[in-house]
């Protein structure tokens, strides 16, 4: 990940807090919402302080950031299948007891 040449300067004028600051997406940041904002305030700072990138680095934070959001899609896929499991679970849950409170009133 691209980082800036003076570790305390960077610190100070990031917009992120000390204690969610970490390594770029390349330690496995499994599409992490948090990870993808803070590179994309890693950018804006640079911008700020007039740092010149290649397109090269340019392209490759782009896909970067392509594949955080890839995975934040992935994930709330997931996260939507898991609640559509629940729900059903729960209405299932719902139906016995009703049977089994019928149940037990006639007898």
């Amino acid at each position: 990940m691209f980082e800036p040449e003076e570790e305390g300067e960077a610190s100070s004028s990031r917009a992120v807090p000390p204690e969610e600051q970490g390594g770029g997406s390349s330690s496995g940041s499994n599409g992490d919402p948090s990870t993808l904002w803070r590179e994309f305030e890693n950018l804006e700072v640079h911008a700020a302080r007039g740092v010149e990138m290649e397109v090269g680095v340019l392209k490759n934070l782009l896909k970067q950031l392509e594949i955080l959001l890839d995975n934040a899609r992935s994930q709330l896929l997931e996260l939507e299948a898991q609640k559509a499991l629940l729900e059903t679970l729960l209405a299932i849950s719902k139906y016995r007891g009703e049977v089994e409170d019928s149940s037990s009133k006639k007898g």
